[in-house]
């Protein structure tokens, strides 16, 4: 099954939610409308390469949780709640969205390692 375009806007919604974003932050923070980022999270308007990268560093997810056809692991609970924290510095949140992706890598690279393992 082909991901779509409500998918992949479905899962930037969740991430979005779960950061304690709003919309018109995210738009601010993307130099869009709220609208467009409301049509984005609704497949109604493609998202382009360089916007789903900047929209996967500020939630705090590698790019392939919105893109690869199984989701990624959601983001610890624990980081989750850093994440939404209103005094939280912004190069604080870039560092944390680099750790969650690090983290998530390694915990997908680690699932392919024990596969080809048990498989030997």
């Amino acid at each position: 099954m082909a991901l779509t375009f409500e998918e992949i806007g479905r899962r930037l919604r969740e991430a979005r939610e779960q950061v304690g974003l709003s919309q018109a932050q995210v738009a601010e923070f993307l130099e869009l409308s709220r609208p467009a980022v409301s049509d984005i999270e609704s497949g109604k308007r493609k998202v382009n390469s360089i916007e789903i990268a900047h929209l996967a560093n500020l939630y705090g997810f590698p790019v392939s949780h919105f893109l690869s056809e199984q989701s990624g692991e959601s983001v610890d609970q624990g980081l989750a709640a850093l994440f939404r924290a209103r005094e939280i510095d912004p190069k604080d949140r870039e560092k944390l969205a680099w750790l969650n992706g690090f983290i998530t890598d390694y915990c997908q690279l680690k699932r392919i390692w024990d596969g080809m393992n048990h498989g030997s």
